[in-house]
């Protein structure tokens, strides 16, 4: 594989940001990655909240959450996101900075409670 080169304007792939329920969602991690594979995939650099240090209140994860959606071109929703406190809030957000929302397809979820079935 070719390695493209990084400079400081980046190496020219879109940025996409995963929204989906974490707390309501005991597989979370999976269901997170399963979605950052599938974004991945389709060319973006990913950004997983998911992967954010545990144990902190959940309003300190918003304002992350925030600038991660600030600097993305596109969110991605994991079919669980209506679950979500945190989804509502960040749908808001993206909507407010003219973000692209996508929904991910189910079929890209192994298991039926992790895509929200």
């Amino acid at each position: 594989m070719k390695e493209t080169p990084v400079t400081y304007e980046g190496d020219g792939r879109k940025v996409a940001y995963i929204s989906g329920a974490i707390t309501t969602n005991p597989k979370y991690e999976e269901t997170f990655a399963q979605a950052e594979k599938y974004a991945g995939s389709l060319g973006y650099i990913v950004l997983n909240p998911a992967v954010l240090p545990k144990g902190m209140a959940h309003g300190k994860y918003l304002p992350i959450n925030d600038a991660m959606i600030g600097v993305s071109d596109i969110v991605f929703l994991i079919p669980n996101w209506k679950e979500s406190v945190g989804c509502a809030h960040e749908i808001i957000t993206a909507k407010s900075l003219g973000k692209e929302l996508r929904e991910i397809p189910t079929s890209v979820f192994t298991d039926k409670t992790e895509r929200g079935d």
